[in-house]
């Protein structure tokens, strides 16, 4: 059977209708809930609908706002941009709980998966502890195929439809590993952001804002090194006169 090769884009987005409400526990490691809107009626020409409009966030976008969290109010705002971390299915009402803890394991997750993560054949694996056999399925869920629709649209398109921000934030990881692209992590220590090597170029840092200012921290450093071994090298001097003169 003859094969058919066709290049098209790939659009993949979190799809959504109404909103979420988020609430945040006053825990010391806070819990977030979610419930789902009610629609508000709409009147056109003396006729009241509730249909909910679509809303479609880039899944790319959710990524890096989600590595971006760092504190439980980053977490809040960020489902109430987004919405859920999970629900039970498309468009469904049905929301998972989860603690802020959960969040930051998730990002951590997500990043090393770009990092060092390497894609799963599918082929045996063997774990006998806990943490084993959680990673074997983690890999399961974060490397399982796609679900991908071809859409006839202009221009035609594989439209990758995402329920929930796992849905989203696992793949924005999978498309992005397919190329085989290596990743990094931007060598600023405050950073620390993950980005694609695109080139054979070889880059320590994600943009040339941190190349800037890590350069000039390390000229700052070295100034302030020199300054105080000049400042050593000045009172030995002076203690080497004194004790001369005696």
């Amino acid at each position: 059977m003859s094969k058919r090769f066709y290049s098209l884009p790939v659009v993949p987005y979190l799809e959504t209708r109404g909103g979420w409400r988020v609430q945040m526990s006053g825990d010391a490691d806070p819990i977030f809930s979610f419930s789902a809107r009610r629609p508000q009626p709409k009147e056109e020409g003396g006729v009241k609908s509730w249909s909910l409009d679509p809303t479609q966030f880039n899944v790319f976008e959710i990524r890096e706002s989600l590595f971006a969290v760092r504190t439980p109010a980053d977490a809040l705002r960020f489902f109430e941009t987004f919405g859920p971390w999970q629900i039970e299915r498309h468009f469904g009402t049905e929301a998972r709980e989860i603690r802020f803890s959960g969040v930051v394991r998730q990002r951590d997750f997500y990043l090393d998966a770009l990092l060092t993560r390497d894609p799963w054949d599918g082929g045996p694996r063997r774990g006998t502890t806990d943490e084993e056999l959680g990673a074997v399925m983690q890999d399961w869920y974060l490397w399982q195929p796609l679900a991908m629709e071809m859409v006839f649209q202009q221009p035609p398109a594989v439209v990758v439809r995402c329920k929930d921000i796992q849905d989203a934030a696992r793949a924005s990881v999978f498309l992005d590993r397919l190329d085989g692209s290596p990743w990094r992590r931007c060598a600023r220590e405050d950073c620390g952001k993950a980005f694609k090597l695109e080139s054979k170029r070889a880059r320590l840092y994600c943009s040339t804002d941190c190349a800037h200012l890590q350069s000039v921290r390390s000229y700052n450093e070295r100034k302030r090194a020199a300054a105080a071994k000049a400042k050593s090298t000045t009172k030995g001097a002076k203690q080497t006169t004194r004790k001369a003169g005696k």
